[in-house]
């Protein structure tokens, strides 16, 4: 084995026998899956959703090593930053670890324009991650910090929210919720309601933004998207009375963001305000090492809806999708590049809503 390193150090993989690489990825393969199995038997189904997303985040950062994505500046374009006046306000639903916001304050200090950002993000350990790039930044101050879910906001008034410190007090000019909107429906349970979960996270960033402002969402989900349609097919036989859930969520965000019907519910809610909204398709391929790691990925879509839930996790579900994957996985799109990299198809949507007075 370790003359096996040395030779794959020293020169490409194609001098070394296609047998002695075979076994060596058999044997790595079984210790990743080994490892992965073992760590995730002890952790909560919270924990579990981070490392899920971990694995995930990790795959996009190497495809943007590779040149396959570019979202930094996709999102900075989209949100027409060049155009804002000093000081901006931008409020950042399910913000994670603040990467996405530190590179647009990066963005806007390179303009010389300040910034005042407001945050909700559910994980503690995520949000103290989001405060640290915040501080770290010389143009941007933190107003709100909520370290409560995105439900939180439905069904109570502005004054309310202020009181428990998760409403800035200005509106914004900006609102992001990026790779947020999964979060919504807990597709688990019984009487779920993905539709009304959508109309009511957009009518909360609506009313929190000011006239001439802009909503930007970002999602992966629909038809070209490895993880999402391996886990619905997964989870179809894990879960046969729930999965049928997981549909109403695709349909939901199909009717309402993609093709754009969220803009007339709120013309007719927001009657003083004009919704405009504008979508578009990114590929963006995600490069994951080894096949135990994809069917980790997959898993990402079983905690949509509860990645806060401090139960126990179930391991044998992160068995079973890593067995799908194996036998499965190529059928989904799944391919394997000349350095044993595997990379997973998938599209990333960018939904703008726009707020501007009505005639």
């Amino acid at each position: 084995m370790i003359l096996i390193h040395r030779v794959i150090g020293q020169n490409t993989l194609q001098h070394i026998p296609m047998a002695v690489r075979f076994q060596t990825g058999k044997r790595d393969e079984q210790e990743m899956r080994r490892k992965l199995e073992e760590e995730f038997s002890s952790l909560v189904n919270a924990e579990a959703y981070n490392k899920c997303v971990t694995i995930i985040s990790n795959g996009e950062e190497e495809s943007r090593k590779r040149g396959l994505t570019y979202f930094d500046t996709i999102r900075e374009n989209i949100l027409n930053l060049s155009e804002l006046p000093s000081t901006i306000r931008i409020m950042d639903f399910g913000g994670g670890t603040g990467t996405p916001i530190s590179a647009i304050c990066k963005t806007l200090q390179a303009l010389n324009k300040d910034v005042i950002v407001s945050v909700e993000e559910p994980h503690e350990e995520s949000l103290q991650k989001y405060k640290k790039c915040i501080e770290n930044l010389e143009n941007a101050n933190l107003d709100v910090s909520y370290s409560g879910r995105f439900q939180d906001y439905f069904g109570k008034s502005v004054e309310e929210l202020k009181s428990i410190g998760a409403y800035p007090e200005e509106q914004q000019d900006r609102v992001l919720a990026l790779h947020s909107m999964y979060h919504l429906t807990r597709w688990l349970d019984d009487f779920c309601d993905p539709q009304e979960d959508i109309k009511r996270a957009v009518f909360v960033m609506y009313t929190i933004l000011k006239p001439g402002g802009m909503i930007l969402i970002q999602i992966n989900s629909g038809d070209n998207v490895f993880i999402w349609n391996t886990a619905v097919h997964c989870f179809k036989i894990c879960f046969p009375n729930e999965a049928v859930n997981l549909m109403k969520v695709a349909e939901a965000r199909s009717s309402l963001l993609f093709q754009g019907e969220i803009a007339d519910i709120l013309n007719e809610s927001f009657p003083t305000f004009k919704a405009s909204i504008w979508h578009e398709e990114v590929r963006c391929d995600i490069m994951i090492p080894s096949l135990a790691e994809v069917g980790a990925s997959i898993l990402a879509a079983y905690f949509h809806g509860w990645a806060d839930d401090t139960s126990k996790f179930d391991p044998s579900v992160l068995s079973f999708c890593m067995d799908f994957i194996q036998r499965e996985g190529r059928k989904y799109g799944l391919s394997q590049e000349e350095d044993g990299m595997w990379r997973m198809p998938s599209v990333t949507h960018f939904i703008t809503i726009k707020k501007v007075k009505a005639d």
